[in-house]
Protein backbone atom coordinates (compact mmCIF):
# COMPACT_ATOMS: atom_id res chain seq x y z
CA UNK A 1 0.00 0.00 0.00
CA UNK A 2 1.16 3.54 -0.75
CA UNK A 3 2.28 5.75 2.07
CA UNK A 4 0.05 8.70 3.04
CA UNK A 5 2.75 11.09 1.85
CA UNK A 6 2.75 9.67 -1.68
CA UNK A 7 -1.04 9.80 -1.85
CA UNK A 8 -0.99 13.44 -0.81
CA UNK A 9 1.73 14.20 -3.32
CA UNK A 10 -0.44 12.87 -6.13
CA UNK A 11 -3.62 14.58 -5.00
CA UNK A 12 -5.64 15.58 -8.10
CA UNK A 13 -5.92 19.29 -8.73
CA UNK A 14 -3.10 20.32 -6.43
CA UNK A 15 -1.56 22.60 -9.06
CA UNK A 16 -4.71 23.94 -10.73
CA UNK A 17 -4.32 27.48 -9.38
CA UNK A 18 -0.70 27.57 -10.53
CA UNK A 19 -1.70 26.39 -14.01
CA UNK A 20 -4.44 29.03 -14.29
CA UNK A 21 -2.08 31.80 -13.21
CA UNK A 22 0.56 30.64 -15.70
CA UNK A 23 -2.04 30.44 -18.48
CA UNK A 24 -3.03 34.08 -17.85
CA UNK A 25 0.62 35.14 -17.94
CA UNK A 26 1.20 33.27 -21.20
CA UNK A 27 -1.89 34.87 -22.73
CA UNK A 28 -0.29 38.27 -22.07
CA UNK A 29 3.02 37.10 -23.56
CA UNK A 30 1.20 35.78 -26.63
CA UNK A 31 -0.56 39.16 -27.10
CA UNK A 32 2.81 40.91 -26.96
CA UNK A 33 4.31 38.43 -29.41
CA UNK A 34 1.51 38.91 -31.92
CA UNK A 35 1.42 42.69 -31.47
CA UNK A 36 5.13 42.98 -32.16
CA UNK A 37 5.03 40.51 -35.03
CA UNK A 38 7.55 38.14 -33.47
CA UNK A 39 7.81 34.46 -34.28
CA UNK A 40 7.82 31.94 -31.47
CA UNK A 41 11.51 31.39 -32.16
CA UNK A 42 12.28 35.12 -31.78
CA UNK A 43 10.17 35.38 -28.63
CA UNK A 44 11.93 32.35 -27.13
CA UNK A 45 15.30 33.97 -27.85
CA UNK A 46 14.17 37.18 -26.16
CA UNK A 47 13.01 35.26 -23.08
CA UNK A 48 16.14 33.12 -23.05
CA UNK A 49 14.65 29.66 -23.57
CA UNK A 50 14.60 27.15 -26.39
CA UNK A 51 11.73 27.43 -28.91
CA UNK A 52 10.48 23.94 -28.03
CA UNK A 53 10.17 25.02 -24.38
CA UNK A 54 8.04 28.01 -25.37
CA UNK A 55 5.86 25.76 -27.54
CA UNK A 56 5.34 23.44 -24.59
CA UNK A 57 4.23 26.35 -22.45
CA UNK A 58 1.83 27.61 -25.11
CA UNK A 59 0.29 24.18 -25.66
CA UNK A 60 -0.29 23.96 -21.92
CA UNK A 61 1.55 20.73 -21.24
CA UNK A 62 4.33 22.30 -19.20
CA UNK A 63 4.52 24.91 -16.47
CA UNK A 64 7.64 27.05 -16.38
CA UNK A 65 10.07 27.15 -13.49
CA UNK A 66 10.16 30.10 -11.12
CA UNK A 67 13.13 31.73 -12.90
CA UNK A 68 11.37 31.58 -16.26
CA UNK A 69 8.14 32.91 -14.78
CA UNK A 70 10.08 35.88 -13.40
CA UNK A 71 11.51 36.53 -16.89
CA UNK A 72 8.04 36.37 -18.43
CA UNK A 73 6.61 38.75 -15.82
CA UNK A 74 9.48 41.17 -16.45
CA UNK A 75 8.83 40.99 -20.20
CA UNK A 76 5.15 41.80 -19.72
CA UNK A 77 5.94 44.64 -17.31
CA UNK A 78 8.57 46.25 -19.54
CA UNK A 79 6.52 45.91 -22.72
CA UNK A 80 3.69 47.88 -21.13
CA UNK A 81 5.97 50.69 -19.93
CA UNK A 82 8.41 50.66 -22.86
CA UNK A 83 7.58 53.54 -25.21
CA UNK A 84 8.99 51.92 -28.33
CA UNK A 85 5.91 49.71 -28.46
CA UNK A 86 3.51 52.68 -28.63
Amino acid sequence: MASPHSLMWRKPGRRDAERKSFARLLAEVEKIRQRDGLTQKAMAKEIGVLPMVLRGWIKGGVIARAESIAKLEELVKTSVTDHRYW
